[in-house]
């Protein structure tokens, strides 16, 4: 199993602080599928309007969404061409569930497990866990090419 460090994080996808959610990935397979942590930041006062349980939510389908840009993106080799065109960009998110109040710890796991590609568009499943207790599920969706 690939682990893939804050660093490597730091070289396949755009995001910074306080939004670099991810603090490592295992790649299972490459491309296909992998576990994350993820750590949401608690005290940042990130979006007007979002705390608690709803900034909780967001940050976690955003982790998600992260913890599959690395998974796709670890499928890549050198020879694939220009690395902007590894990196993705959100589409969207379906069937999403949250189960309960927010997690009592900032930090989360995630698995994801791509579904199906098609023309730059993949899908995955997600779950989420926090204090070992199910958190979210659903579905992401994002689209290869975007620098």
């Amino acid at each position: 199993m690939l682990h893939i460090d804050r660093q490597g994080i730091d070289a396949m996808l755009p995001h910074r602080a306080p939004l670099a959610l991810l603090q490592g990935v295992w790649i299972e397979q490459a491309g296909e599928s992998g576990r994350a942590t993820a750590r949401l930041p608690q005290q940042e006062p990130l979006f007007p309007g979002f705390d608690g349980t709803a900034l909780a939510q967001e940050l976690t389908l955003e982790a998600a969404a992260q913890a599959l840009g690395v998974v796709l993106g670890s499928g890549r080799k050198p020879e694939d061409g220009n690395p902007a065109e590894g990196k993705h960009l959100l589409l969207g998110f379906d069937a999403v569930e949250f189960h309960g109040a927010v997690p009592g710890s900032s930090e989360i796991e995630l698995r994801v497990q791509r579904e199906e590609s098609s023309g730059g568009v993949s899908s995955a499943r997600f779950e989420a866990t926090a204090s070992q207790r199910p958190w979210a599920q659903g579905r992401v969706m994002v689209m290869q090419g975007a620098a």
